[in-house]
């Protein structure tokens, strides 16, 4: 009997995923979600202007960019895409995104004075960001009965947040996907390999489940030690295991996880998690890199009409901002904001605001699969309203995407 399993994202885990590059690939099949306004696709996006000219629609943002681990890249991709549509789109129904921001170190605490803070600007709504403190800010926003729009869910009260809507979900359901095509290559026995502090052993449990609620029969667990430099034992026992498929999930010992395991002649399928994609990971793990597989939930830049508009637009205004999974996120918050809240935006209320994204089923979303906000689309998680991820892999130097989109949630136990 399969386990329906809560997107209960390890901090740590989640936070070093966020700071990692998409990786660039071959076009692939998606639902672009045209914004309100927009010109046609292939036409330059910055030909006409349409300034919005009416009274502003003030937006709260609690984001992560104090302390060891940080992720400024949504919030300065949602003020590039602010200022796009603010200039382009005619803004909101004519009224200019106002983007009021508050940084946050990742502390409950901290998030918690942020929230005040904005509360006090008197925001039409919160758009979601980058918090793995978010529990101290979210009873603010209940207590204000506010919508919260887009999110990097990194943890629970994102997930279940009763008037929140997320477009995109990392960590957790691009894992999911991953496992899923893997089992649907054949895949019968997996290795686990993870590192052992809290946040890995949480993470690499659900990478066990995954691979259990997907036909799996034999699932082995491989720790590694956080300070561990010498992988070769774990490596080895993944080999000896004769496991046709490991899971790599160790986000600072991948690359010499993967070297280790090509030397000693592992020859099945390697999933792995969204940091061994960075480029210098490739590099370190040589030979082992090659045929590697993983989750994302965005279209490449240049793939789409949508992610196309997305480079353009975040080089134009925001040129520093870093081309990561969590960036997108935000500029995909700020344009479906545009798209869907455009036609009601002289009665915004949060339960207009929520309604829109409720109403309908399978919604254009930006640069990524299509959004149903039922609150069934991933097991635990009521708020996400989309897990689908391409399945990227990496072979002969380039990455590419393979397949059409894979629903994560069967491996979640849905």
């Amino acid at each position: 009997m399969k386990r329906k399993v809560l997107v209960t994202y390890g901090v740590a885990v989640a936070a070093v995923a966020l700071l990692t590059a998409c990786s660039n690939s071959s076009p692939s099949s998606s639902s672009s979600a045209t914004p309100s306004g927009s010109a046609a696709a292939g036409a330059d996006p910055f030909a006409t202007p349409n300034k919005a000219t009416k009274s502003p629609i003030v937006v709260g943002l609690v984001n992560l960019e104090a302390g060891p681990i940080t992720a400024p890249g949504y919030r300065t991709a949602a003020e590039a895409a602010a200022s796009y549509v603010n200039d382009y789109l005619g803004g909101v129904g004519g009224h200019p995104i106002k983007i009021e921001s508050c940084v946050t170190d990742g502390q409950p605490a901290t998030s918690q004075r942020c929230a005040n803070q904005l509360l006090d600007k008197k925001p039409v709504f919160i758009l979601g960001g980058a918090d793995v403190g978010g529990a101290g800010a979210y009873p603010a926003w209940t207590r204000a009965n506010l919508a919260v729009v887009g999110a990097v869910p990194l943890t629970p009260v994102e997930q279940t947040y009763k008037n929140g809507v997320i477009f995109s979900a990392i960590s957790g359901p691009d894992n999911a996907a991953a496992v899923s095509y893997a089992s649907q290559k054949g895949g019968k026995s997996a290795s686990v390999v993870y590192t052992s502090d809290a946040a890995g052993t949480h993470s690499g449990e659900l990478f066990q489940q995954f691979f259990k609620n997907t036909g799996y029969t034999t699932v082995k667990a491989v720790p590694v030690a956080p300070t561990a430099a010498d992988l070769s034992a774990q490596a080895a026992q993944v080999v000896t295991a004769k496991s046709d498929t490991v899971a790599v999930n160790t986000p600072v010992g991948c690359g010499s996880m993967l070297k280790t395991l090509d030397q000693l002649g592992f020859k099945g399928t390697k999933v792995v998690i969204d940091p061994c994609a960075d480029p210098k990971v490739i590099a370190a793990a040589g030979a082992g890199a090659e045929g590697m597989i993983w989750g994302g939930p965005f279209d490449p830049p240049g793939a789409s009409a949508d992610s196309t508009l997305m480079a353009a637009v975040i080089k134009k205004y925001q040129p520093a901002t870093a081309p990561i999974t969590a960036s997108y996120m935000g500029f995909q918050a700020v344009m479906n904001a545009q798209k869907y809240l455009s036609p009601i935006s002289d009665k915004l209320t949060t339960e207009s605001i929520v309604g829109a994204f409720q109403a309908g089923s399978n919604n254009a979303n930006f640069a990524a699969h299509p959004f149903t906000c039922d609150g069934k689309q991933i097991p635990g998680a009521p708020s996400i309203c989309n897990g689908y991820q391409h399945i990227f892999q990496y072979s002969k130097g380039a990455t590419t995407t393979v397949g059409d989109w894979v629903n994560p949630a069967p491996a979640m136990g849905g």
